[in-house]
């Protein structure tokens, strides 16, 4: 031990790599240095394989604390970094691999639920400050068998994920509510941003991405206690999820960029979002037959044989509250294909745009809605691209003043609609079986069995048959 109050690292890496060499794995470690004056601990190139194969990697894992907060039975993690990460878990019924190491399950070691009480009745406060987590590779595979009989027939799950980056800017505790000295509960409370780059998960039963994105970010992460979350931006950046062989169509789900802002979190059954802004939204929908989809091929059989299971034993929902006030949706793009019947569909929007508020109430015997605003359509088009078609063609449609506050009472003060095409006769956009240049309906409600309507005028209709 020198000045620095550091621990040389030949003991500790020889201890693991004995450890790991007892368990059939050959490893090797760069370095291991604690520091114990200024509270840091650090773990460089660390290496694991069996009989030729890698089973982890480590590049770095950098850890700094502070001591003094612990004579206050608080730990306080100030940084921690991980850099370059590969590991394999493989679960199976009976155990689980982390890195090629077996963790046997329900093992006699197991601490009883009596003694996690124990430990959890202790206050003992947490924080944690900077993470950064880089260049991560980690694969799981989940085998319905026991080790010894599994083969990959059995694999129900088999994905690896890669992550270029994720970070926590701020602080996260789990700490007593200051608001209530006098109580000894501790409250998970915190500040920061967070973001999550380039991420990629891949199927590898199927050999294709499930899900792909190339940045994310929360802003300004605000939690005092799971009661009161707010957030100010979420935004998510080109995201491709289902992969699909086709050019035209790469993936069944995708959009250019999602951002949420003023987002509020009560009591676990209540959000409120001020506005959501949602970019190059796409979704290709396939029907093999009646009783097949396309996505099927991504879900385990298990999901795929419990979905009507699962529908009849849904259990009765609490009270959940949602409320969202702007929402714009630009360049909207989504397909039907039903492959029996050479069904296919395409609907594309320009802009779907609503100025108001949305306020859903569910887990009563009805979900209650009150809905006021305006809501507004630009370049509607619905087509068959195999037909090279127009079904629907609407330059805009505007819906002013419009009023839900029940399922059986709406009211709307005005419905414009400009420029209508219907059923496209030829190469011709203009060629339509029917059109018109505008329709416009006044003072319009609905009750329960009942329609009013003011007035309807209707413009430059024509039809051709």
């Amino acid at each position: 031990v020198g000045s620095e109050m550091c621990i040389r690292d030949s003991t500790i890496i020889y201890g693991a790599t004995t450890w790991l060499k007892d368990r059939g794995i050959d490893s090797t470690i760069e370095a291991v240095n604690i520091n114990i004056l200024n509270g840091s601990f650090a773990l460089v190139n660390a290496h694991g394989s069996k009989d030729g194969q890698n089973l982890f990697h480590v590049g770095l894992i950098d850890v700094h604390w502070r001591w003094t907060p612990l004579s206050k039975k608080t730990i306080d993690i100030t940084n921690i970094e991980l850099d370059n990460l590969v590991v394999n878990i493989e679960q199976y019924s009976d155990e689980i691999l982390v890195g090629g190491v077996h963790i046997p399950l329900g093992s006699e070691g197991a601490e009883t639920a009596e003694e996690i009480e124990k430990e959890l009745a202790k206050p003992w406060s947490a924080s944690l400050g900077e993470v950064l987590f880089t260049n991560l590779n980690i694969c799981y595979l989940d085998n319905a068998n026991v080790y010894a009989e599994a083969s990959s027939t059995a694999n129900t799950i088999d994905y690896c994920t890669n992550l270029t980056e994720m970070s926590w800017g701020g602080t996260i505790s789990y700490a007593k509510d200051p608001d209530k000295p006098e109580s000894s509960d501790l409250i998970l409370s915190s500040t920061g941003d967070f973001k999550l780059n380039g991420l990629t998960v891949k199927d590898n039963k199927l050999d294709k991405i499930l899900l792909a994105s190339s940045t994310n970010t929360l802003n300004n992460v605000v939690i005092t206690g799971l009661n009161n979350i707010h957030i100010d931006v979420i935004e998510m950046n080109e995201l491709s999820a289902l992969q699909r062989d086709d050019a035209d169509h790469k993936d069944a789900v995708r959009f250019q960029q999602l951002s949420l802002k003023d987002i509020n979190v009560n009591d676990l059954n209540s959000i409120t979002i001020d506005s959501v802004d949602l970019k190059d939204p796409g979704l290709y929908v396939v029907r093999l037959s009646d009783a097949e989809w396309e996505y099927h091929q991504w879900l385990p059989a298990a999901s795929i044989n419990n979905e009507q299971a699962e529908v009849d034993t849904v259990e009765q929902a609490t009270a959940f509250k949602f409320t969202v006030n702007d929402i714009l949706i630009s360049n909207a793009d989504f397909c039907y294909l039903k492959e029996t019947d050479n069904l296919y569909y395409c609907f594309m929007q320009e802009n779907m745009s609503w100025d108001g508020t949305v306020k859903a109430e569910s887990g009563s015997d009805q979900t209650l809605l009150d809905i006021k605003g305006d809501l507004r359509f630009t370049n509607t088009n619905v087509n068959n691209p195999k037909l090279k078609r127009d079904l629907v063609n609407i330059e805009s449609i505007a819906l002013n003043k419009l009023n839900v506050t029940d399922i059986n009472d709406i009211s709307l003060d005005n419905l414009a609609v400009n420029k209508f095409t219907a059923l496209q006769r030829s190469e011709e956009k203009s060629d339509a079986t029917l059109a018109f240049s505008s329709l416009t309906i006044d003072k319009s409600s609905y009750t329960k069995n009942n329609i009013a309507i003011d007035t309807i005028t209707l413009a430059g209709l024509s039809s051709t048959l």
